[in-house]
This record gives structure tokens, sequence and C-alpha cells, in this order.
């Protein structure tokens, strides 16, 4: 360099993984320093301090993007990224580790109001300091930044809830300045289904106690292009949950504004007849657990079988008798 100036290696401000995998792809952004716009070499190594072989696209003098030729794998190594000055290797940024490993298992919980999302954290040697999670509608998007390890939650705001559509969410783990990828999206169930006929198919009975109960149920679910979910049920003992059923899956019929199931569940459970039980569904992933939807109101059971109506008794003829003369 001319006049004895010596360059500046850039300061990185933001390294994110494109895409994930064992040949994972990074974006940088750097700053450069004392006005010294590069030419810059991205230089990826491992724990041990061996170069990852790569290539680098897209270079300016405030970013780049690269890619690993050579396999790499978050399980087992630690990778960091720097930035060094072309001309003069040994002058290079401070280096930053790389997260490449996606948040997996993603389960989704909305009651209405309240988003809870679960997932498992990345299989990676270097750990997610904080995971965001966005949630997207056909209404718009809203996120929301956890820095517990495998859970988080969100109020969703009152315009989201008022959407229809599809409703998913995706987890992107960070550390720092270093982004990780983003995950597959998720489904949230959004509507609230509603029992619109339930038929007590069957029982048996025990000590003279209902012991087990087959119902038959048509769900309505409310909007249009509704997804064809499976349902989670509830049983309710004086408006208390009592058990939960497996999900179930039926046959369904679409309208213009709503949707119908016919399914049908079975509660092992001892019904006490002068309690008031109810029913009520949510919609729900076929898997247990993965996705599940608001609950639904409730529809009252019957369990007593119909009682005879006896015609009245006739009465019997009665005399006056005559006042004694």
């Amino acid at each position: 360099m001319n006049g004895g100036f010596v360059p500046s290696a850039p300061i990185i401000t933001s390294v994110q993984c494109a895409t994930g995998g064992t040949l994972p792809i990074f974006v940088l952004v750097w700053q450069p320093q004392q006005n010294y716009q590069g030419p810059f070499t991205v230089l990826v190594t491992d724990s041990a301090g061996n170069s990852v072989a790569g290539n680098t696209t897209a270079a300016t003098s405030t970013g780049a993007t690269w890619t690993a030729t050579a396999t790499m794998n978050a399980a087992t190594n630690t990778y960091y990224v720097k930035v060094a000055v072309t001309s003069q290797p040994g002058t290079v940024s401070p280096e930053v580790p790389l997260l490449f490993a996606p948040d997996t298992g993603i389960t989704t919980v909305f009651d209405g109001i309240t988003l809870s999302v679960g997932w498992t954290a990345p299989a990676s040697q270097v750990p997610a300091s904080t995971t965001k999670v966005l949630l997207t509608t056909p209404a718009g998007t809203q996120a929301v930044v956890s820095s517990v390890s495998n859970s988080g939650q969100m109020e969703v705001s009152a315009n989201l809830r008022r959407s229809g559509g599809d409703w998913s969410v995706a987890l992107t783990p960070q550390s720092g300045i270093s982004i990780g990828p983003v995950s597959a999206a998720a489904a949230v169930y959004h509507t609230a289904p509603a029992v619109s006929v339930v038929t007590v198919f069957g029982a048996k009975t025990a000590a003279g106690m209902l012991t087990n109960v087959n119902l038959g149920l048509v769900v309505m679910v409310p909007g249009t292009s509704v997804p064809q979910t499976s349902f989670v049920a509830v049983l309710k003992a004086d408006g208390r949950i009592v058990q939960t059923s497996a999900p179930v899956g039926g046959t369904w019929e679409h309208e213009t504004d709503a949707s119908f199931c016919t399914t049908s569940v079975q509660f092992a459970y001892a019904l006490n007849v002068a309690v008031a039980f109810e029913v009520a569904v949510a919609q729900s992933s076929a898997t247990a657990g993965t996705a599940i939807g608001p609950m639904g109101t409730a529809s009252g059971l019957v369990l007593l079988p119909p009682q005879a109506v006896l015609p009245p008794s006739p009465r019997k003829a009665t005399t006056a008798s005559s006042p004694p003369r």
C-alpha cells in the first residue's frame, strides 16, 4: 500500500445461514474499517483451526455469500468464520461461531388468544441463546424472541386473530450476531369448531354406573377452505375437563361458509348420571400433541334412556249420597 497505509480487517455485523445441512450457505455482512473497502477473503475453520473448503460469491465491500464445498457436521464440531484482508491474510476480523442446524420437532397450541410453541433445540455444538418465533397469517405476521431453549409464547394480536386461511410458524435460532437457518413451517390451527350433533351410540356399565361411552359427533368448522384436520375431544364433568381423547379423523363435507366432519370417539370414565357431562372438540394434527387449536363450545350429553310416558289413571266415578231424610 502507498504511503505506508495499513489496511484493516472489517467488523462482521451479521452472519445468517441461508441453507443448513452438511453443505451450508452463509450470508455475511461486515463493516469496513478506516475506509478500507477491500478486497477481503472469507475464512471458515473448525474447532481445531483447520480450514474448511468453500466458495465465496456475491462479494462486495460490505459482505459476501460463502458456500461450503467440504462436509460440515454441526452436531460433532464447532465452526467459525472470519474475514481477512486479501493482501494480508494475517489481518483478520474477530471470528464468529456458525449456527447451521435448524430447530425441529415443532409443536403448536393456540387457545384463541395465546399461541404456545415448543421445539427441539438444534443438534449443534454451538447452542442458540435465543429463538425467533415468526407467526405467518393471511392478515400479516407477528414475531417474538424467546430466550428459553425449547419453548415460547405470544399473544396474537386482534387483527391477526380475525384472519382466516392457513396459519403457520417458523423458528430461527440465534446466538448473538450469528443466525441459524429458518425451520420448516409448522401448522397452527386457529378456528374453534362446534359440536352440532352428539349421539350416544352405546355405553358399558359396572356396579350400576356407566364406565364407557361411545359417541357419534358431527363437528362444524366455520370458514372457507377449512383444512381436513383430525380432532381431539374432551369430556367435561360439571365444566371441568376429566378426559381427553387421542386424535380422531372422520368424513368431511364442505359447504360455502363451513365444513362438517362426522366422527366418533370413546371415553372410558365412570359417568355418574347425577353429574352434568359435556363434550367439546378442537382441531388437531393426526399425531397427538403436534398441533392443537382452540376448544369449541361444549355440547351436553344425554346419558339416561328416554322414559316411558304413561297415560293418566282413569278416575273412579263417585256418586254423591243422598242426604238422610
